[in-house]
């Protein structure tokens, strides 16, 4: 005897008690209650595989990292034009376009300060072509340099990605005990 028709005797059994006879209904609840069950657990496993999916996880990571960077790094409104169509500033043209040198790599951080602090002693304008949070390739432009002179290693040292960032004592003591 299957396992559903084990279950239908069963709930049978304990309907009927001494009772020679059976509604339909007792079988067919039985019946239908298996089915029910067995819909519900097939659905709670296809909702958990799809929970533990890692690219559902990663999607899901990058657009609440988006809408973070969004709200912290907003677009700058000056930065459209004016009515006469010109924005209200001129850019000096571009003396270098600096690509990314290294391995593929996540850009996590930018350190603002150094930037501004070279940039200022070049009397030079960078500007970034990729946000915080982007993936770069080995030979991506990165940036443009516009007037002074500032070379690309300066550039490319103010962006800290995963690789590059010096590790923290409390991680390389634990990275030590583990290994």
């Amino acid at each position: 005897m299957s396992g559903v028709g084990r279950r239908l005797a069963v709930g049978a059994t304990l309907t009927i008690g001494s009772q020679t006879t059976v509604s339909l209904v007792v079988p067919a609840a039985t019946g239908a209650g298996a089915v029910a069950s067995l819909a519900m657990m097939r659905t709670l496993q296809l909702r958990a595989f799809r929970a533990i999916q890692l690219a559902h996880v990663l999607a899901s990571t990058a657009a609440q990292g988006q809408a973070v960077l969004e709200a912290f790094y907003p677009r700058a409104e000056s930065d459209a034009p004016t009515a006469a169509g010109t924005t209200p500033y001129s850019l000096p043209p571009v003396r270098s376009t600096v690509v990314w040198p290294g391995p593929t790599s996540l850009v996590e951080q930018l350190d603002l300060r150094r930037l501004v602090a070279a940039a200022t002693r070049a009397d030079a304008v960078v500007v970034l072509r990729i946000p915080v949070g982007t993936t770069v390739h080995t030979g991506e432009p990165v940036a443009d340099v516009r007037g002074g002179n500032l070379t690309a290693q300066q550039v490319t040292r103010a962006l800290i990605d995963g690789l590059s960032r010096p590790r923290s004592p409390h991680t390389a003591s634990a990275t030590c005990e583990k290994g």
